[in-house]
């Protein structure tokens, strides 16, 4: 087993005051049996009221607001995991990664691939391989809510489209596929990555870098794709202009 000192950081600026800003927030570590957690805190500013919840798959929440005028929002999520890679995710109820969404509808070309023999998991390394060959790294080009039919068009983009693109395949060949969203050791920002069911157990596929995503991989959240793991929706009042910085860290014990 191996333990992971985490930093997930968060500055919104605004370009002018705003008041009655409600919030979600998914940026805690996942608990699972592979992945447990040792320390944590979140630290959210302004301070503000805050409900620890769930979603509709399971995700970890925090509910919060703050209706005084404020031209500034960040939050801190911080801590120390545990991951035990020979750990078993065991897959209950998997019919909610089998079909396609809006941003993972195949495109025809995929519709003619094979990827006959072997077991559920030696399919979904071989897709995974596919994917990462299929695809260059080139930010900038996509954004979180693009479709892969628009991907396809360059075959250039960032993790998400890797991991779309893995969903869609592995669904088209009946294999059941999660997207999920962590953080990855090193320095940067948010990761995506895939996991994949053989009716037994769920296995983590990273795709952008063709390997399986076990140590080194901190998991936030799960879903049919990238929407559904936003690591924060929220609404204000106010006409001001956001501006964004994210600061991710991830480094072995």
């Amino acid at each position: 087993m191996r333990q992971y000192l985490y930093s997930y950081q968060t500055c919104v600026t605004f370009s002018q005051p705003i008041i009655n800003h409600a919030f979600r927030l998914r940026c805690q570590p996942a608990e699972t049996a592979v992945q447990q957690i040792l320390k944590q805190d979140l630290t959210v500013s302004p301070g503000c009221w805050l409900l620890q919840g769930k979603d509709g798959f399971g995700n970890r929440t925090v509910a919060g607001g703050n209706n005084a005028p404020h031209s500034a929002f960040a939050y801190l999520s911080s801590g120390i995991v545990e991951i035990d890679e020979s750990a078993v995710i065991e897959s209950i109820d998997d019919c909610l990664y089998r079909f396609p969404t809006r941003l993972t509808t195949p495109v025809e070309e995929f519709k003619h691939l094979t990827f006959e023999g072997g077991n559920t998991f030696e399919k979904a390394e071989r897709i995974c391989q596919y994917v990462n060959q299929l695809v260059v790294y080139q930010p900038g080009v996509t954004a979180t809510n693009t479709p892969i039919t628009s991907v396809m068009e360059h075959k250039q983009g960032v993790c998400q489209d890797f991991a779309h693109i893995m969903l869609s395949i592995c669904r088209l060949h009946q294999l059941p596929a999660r997207y999920v969203c962590g953080l990855m050791l090193g320095e940067g920002e948010t990761h995506a990555w895939v996991e994949v069911s053989d009716g037994n157990e769920w296995r983590a596929y990273d795709p952008t870098n063709n390997c399986t995503a076990v140590n080194g991989y901190i998991k936030i959240a799960h879903g049919r794709d990238a929407l559904d793991c936003s690591v924060c929706n929220g609404v204000f009042h106010g006409m001001a202009i956001q501006n964004t910085n994210v600061s991710v860290s991830v480094f072995e014990v």
